[in-house]
């Protein structure tokens, strides 16, 4: 967001006799200076070349990234200033300004939440000085590793155990890599190597991190903190028993009443790393939507598989670069008469036959997901942004009783669902035999 005038704001007033014309050096509350701002320039960037915190390893996504994002965007004007943060006068002034959005009112719509570190850095006036103080208050007050996503305490025991299909498939599963947040699971006798699972950890974590940005969520939420993230690597024969699914690359158990969660991958693919990125964030955002919206009897398959495809293609698409082929190879040939299909087969139940039936309708719900994102017209213009995270409220409005299509039109600026499957078919059938068009846009485009 771009950043407008200091003077549109009325806090710290009476520091400012022109708007910021004085040295907030020379400005007292009770007789004494202010520490001063003078090495703080309006321009400083505490962020270097590579999107790190200068001299650290900090980047978006670490526990201290969030902490200082998330007291960026929470605190008052008091809280951050000289007796609080220990911000000075100028940068209380540009950070306040800067999320209160165009209208310079906080609390209205348009206000700024901090989601990267960039967006911070930008801010006039807060640089090296400012993240050292953040940084200062979110250690202590314990925020660090609170929002580490993966986790920095010991693992926790005593907890419910692992899908019982799991255990029968793979009796000697232990637990290899964790900690209190993330626990990568594998068999005694056939496990890859501590280098590998090593690897696959940091892998499930990065994929983690990028769906709970993408779907704006917190990582200290209940709902996502109440059991450790558990990824288990089975090799391909104890995978297909545990899931009946041989030949797919993952799979995600929703927790039960004794069981927890868990999402299963054969060890198989993690020999395909481009595969493997995409499922990792495909199969977390399941456990997203079983921990976030439990009670899914009134969500359709589209929407869940849908949001799962989109996430890990544009997980995948990031990492490396392009998308898997999985859904362009459906959706090259797919006509209206495809998803007309898929919206009566993966509806509220899963009426899918075999293997092929569920990649067709898999195929087909990620593309309409995109097709939201990129190309369905609304009340509030073309395409809806961030539609991962909008579904997801959808789903959460859904799963608490409220219906699918007064709970679709809420969170996707008045769109109507039956109308927009009805968008979807129209843009299949007029873009049959021109890939070009019909992906333009969308993270499938080529």
């Amino acid at each position: 967001m771009r950043f407008t005038r200091l003077c549109s704001l009325v806090l710290f007033a009476s520091l400012f006799a022109a708007c910021g014309e004085s040295d907030p050096a020379d400005v007292s509350t009770d007789g004494g200076s202010l520490p001063s701002e003078a090495d703080e320039a309006r321009e400083a960037a505490f962020l270097d070349s590579s999107g790190a915190v200068t001299g650290t390893a900090f980047v978006d996504g670490s526990g201290e990234a969030r902490a200082v994002l998330r007291l960026a965007t929470r605190l008052g004007e008091v809280e951050l200033g000289e007796s609080g943060v220990g911000l000075g006068p100028r940068a209380v002034l540009a950070l306040v300004a800067t999320r209160a959005g165009d209208d310079g009112r906080e609390g209205t719509a348009d206000d700024l939440r901090f989601r990267r570190l960039s967006e911070l850095d930008a801010v006039p006036y807060i640089g090296p000085r400012s993240w050292a103080l953040l940084l200062a208050r979110a250690e202590a007050e314990g925020l660090v590793a609170k929002l580490d996503p993966c986790g920095r305490g010991a693992p926790r025991d005593g907890l419910a155990g692992l899908p019982g299909d799991v255990v029968d498939a793979a009796p000697d599963v232990r637990r290899v890599v964790a900690t209190d947040r993330l626990e990568v699971w594998a068999r005694a006798g056939s496990a890859p190597s501590a280098d590998q699972l090593e690897a696959f950890r940091a892998r499930s974590c990065d994929a983690f991190q990028f769906d709970l940005d993408t779907l704006e969520r917190e990582p200290d939420e209940p709902a996502l903190v109440v059991m450790p993230i558990r990824v288990v690597v089975l090799d391909d024969a104890a995978y297909g028993r545990a899931t009946g699914a041989p030949g797919t690359y993952g799979v995600t158990f929703g927790a039960t009443a004794s069981e927890g969660d868990a999402f299963v991958v054969p060890v198989g693919a993690l020999r395909d790393l481009a595969e493997l990125d995409d499922t990792l964030a495909h199969e977390l955002a399941h456990v997203f939507q079983f921990r976030l919206a439990p009670f899914d009897a009134e969500i359709p398959w589209y929407f869940m598989e849908g949001t799962a495809i989109a996430l890990g293609s544009t997980f995948g698409k990031a990492r490396h670069g392009y998308a898997t082929g999985f859904v362009t190879g459906w959706m090259r040939t797919a006509t209206g008469e495809d998803a007309r299909l898929t919206f009566r087969r993966y509806g509220l139940e899963d009426l899918t036959q075999n293997l092929s039936e569920v990649g067709h309708d898999q195929a087909v719900s990620g593309f309409f997901v995109e097709f939201l994102r990129a190309k369905l017209v609304t009340p509030a213009g073309t395409g809806v942004p961030q539609i991962q995270a909008r579904l997801m409220e959808t789903m959460e409005a859904v799963s608490a009783g409220e219906s699918l299509a007064a709970a679709f039109a809420q969170h996707t600026g008045g769109a109507s669902l039956s109308a927009a499957q009805e968008a979807f078919i129209g843009h299949l059938d007029a873009t049959v035999g021109d890939w070009s068009r019909r992906a333009e846009g969308t993270i499938f485009s080529e």
